[in-house]
C-alpha cells in the first residue's frame, strides 16, 4: 500500500573535488574557520526596561531584596494592604447584604463617583460578591427613581453647603 523511499542528500561532485593551485578554491580548514567565526560572533542582547530594576543612589540594598523569598514577601505585604483597605467598608461583613440598601440612596451614593458612575472594586474596597450586589442595588435604586442616573445623591451635597 505505502512505499517507503529513501533519499540521500549528497553534495555535487564538483564541490567535493578541489584542484590544488586554483586561486578561488577555499581550503576546508579556512571554510571551517569562517563558519566558527560567524557562529561565535557576539550577538547584541536587549533586555526590556520592565525587567530591569531601578536603583536609588542613596539607598543600601540587601541581597534578600533580590531573592525569590524577598519577592514573595513583597507580594504578601501588598495583599495584606489590600485586605486592610477592603475591611474598611461596612458592606464587607457577612451579615450585611448590599441589596437591602436599594431604598437608602444616601448610603449607596457613598459608592458612586460624582458623575454617577459606580466605583470599581479597587476604589470601593468591596469583595467581588459584594461589589456585584452593590451594583445590582444601585441599578435597582435608579430604576425605582431613588437615585439619579447621572449624579450622586443631592442630599449629600446640601450637607456640605451648610
Amino acid at each position: 500500500m505505502f512505499t517507503r523511499r529513501f533519499f540521500s542528500v549528497l553534495t555535487p561532485l564538483r564541490e567535493q573535488t578541489r584542484v590544488w593551485g586554483e586561486r578561488n578554491a577555499i581550503s576546508p580548514l579556512k571554510r571551517s574557520i569562517k563558519v566558527l567565526e560567524t557562529e561565535a560572533a557576539p550577538q547584541k542582547i536587549v533586555i526590556d526596561q520592565n525587567f530591569v530594576q531601578k536603583f536609588n543612589d542613596l539607598k543600601t540594598y540587601d541581597p534578600f531584596d533580590f531573592s525569590i523569598a524577598g519577592i514573595k514577601l513583597q507580594k504578601y505585604k501588598k495583599s495584606q494592604e489590600f485586605e486592610k483597605r477592603r475591611q474598611v467598608s461596612g458592606f464587607n461583613s457577612k451579615n450585611v447584604n448590599p441589596l437591602d440598601f436599594y431604598c437608602l440612596p444616601s448610603t449607596l451614593s457613598n459608592f458612586l463617583r460624582p458623575n454617577g458612575d459606580i466605583q470599581p472594586r479597587s476604589e470601593s474596597g468591596l469583595s467581588a460578591k459584594k461589589q456585584r450586589a452593590l451594583s445590582k442595588a444601585v441599578k435597582r435604586a435608579r430604576k425605582l427613581g431613588f437615585l439619579s442616573p447621572v449624579a450622586r445623591d443631592g442630599s449629600r451635597l446640601l450637607k456640605h453647603l451648610d
